[in-house]
Parts: structure tokens; sequence; C-alpha cells
């Protein structure tokens, strides 16, 4: 998602982007990219700018990987497998990585 973002506090605001963090000064204005909703935050002023300038991407389908692929797009993507080695389980390990955290 592409959003602008005016940062109105005091503080330096982080964003986690797929190039890397993305700093905002206090008083700045600047175009994010993120893979999560910029929710409300105190000083931050977020416009979801629908699409604009990025393309969507499909997610693969990790159902159709090897074991080797799935350990691959694991350690890529940070995912601790913990002990699986079957496809089944390390599936299931990917799968509660990627569930929203509440």
């Amino acid at each position: 998602m592409k959003y602008k973002v005016t940062n109105n506090d005091f503080r330096t605001k982080a964003f986690q982007t797929p190039d890397g963090v993305k700093l905002v000064a206090p008083g700045d204005t600047a175009t994010v990219h993120v893979s999560q909703p910029i929710g409300e935050v105190e000083g931050l002023k977020a416009e979801l700018l629908d699409g604009e300038g990025y393309e969507e991407m499909d997610a693969p389908d990790i159902t159709k990987m090897t074991v080797a692929e799935l350990k691959t797009f694991a350690e890529t993507n940070g995912i601790d497998l913990g002990e699986a080695t079957k496809k089944d389980d390390i599936l299931a390990a990917i799968e509660l990585a990627n569930e929203p955290k509440f």
C-alpha cells in the first residue's frame, strides 16, 4: 500500500517498507510503501493513495512448493519453522506465522 504521510509530531516516525526502514522527520511529508495499513497514530496524518504507483503482486502458492523451496521461503521471510521438517508441518508453521496477531 502506498501512503502520503505528514509527520506533525516532534519525534521522527519510522515505517517498515520492502526496501528497509523509511524515516520521516518532524514536519516532513513523504510517500511510503508499506505492507500493512497505517492505523491512527498521534501526530501523524496518513492518506492512502489507492494503489497509485505500485504493482500489486499475487501471493505465491506455497502448497505447490517443495520442502526445500518452503524452507527458503521461510528463511527469506523471517519465519521460524521450529522443529518442522515435513511439508505439512512446514506449511502449518508458515500459515501460523502469517495469521494476524491481536
